[in-house]
């Protein structure tokens, strides 16, 4: 087993955080090429989360986590009603879909 210190230094030794930054990253990249209309920004954080080891007092665990925040995707409002059972009805007209009332 190989040690090093946990540094800003380090961290892309930590397995499996570049692959997953990486990943990240493209995905990310690749929403904003894919939705350019949409100007709102896309992040991604890093965190370490460090606790006392469940079993060792003097270890403590180690979690890195990478989370990503895409804009929602806001699509056009539709019309909907109730019905005299309390259900919610709405009308909708894709192409070939079903405009029969149940």
């Amino acid at each position: 087993m190989n040690t090093v210190t946990l540094k800003l230094e380090t961290l892309h030794r930590v397995p499996g955080l570049a692959d997953d930054f990486d990943a990240q990253i493209e995905a990310l990249v690749a929403d904003c090429i894919k939705r350019p209309g949409l100007a709102k920004d896309r992040t991604l954080k890093v965190e370490i989360r460090i606790r006392p080891h469940a079993t060792d007092p003097q270890d403590v665990t180690i979690e890195p986590v990478i989370a990503t925040k895409r804009p929602s995707t806001v699509l056009d409002p539709i019309r909907g009603r109730c019905t005299k059972r309390n259900q919610l009805q709405f009308d909708w007209s894709a192409e070939g879909g079903d405009q029969s009332e149940e």
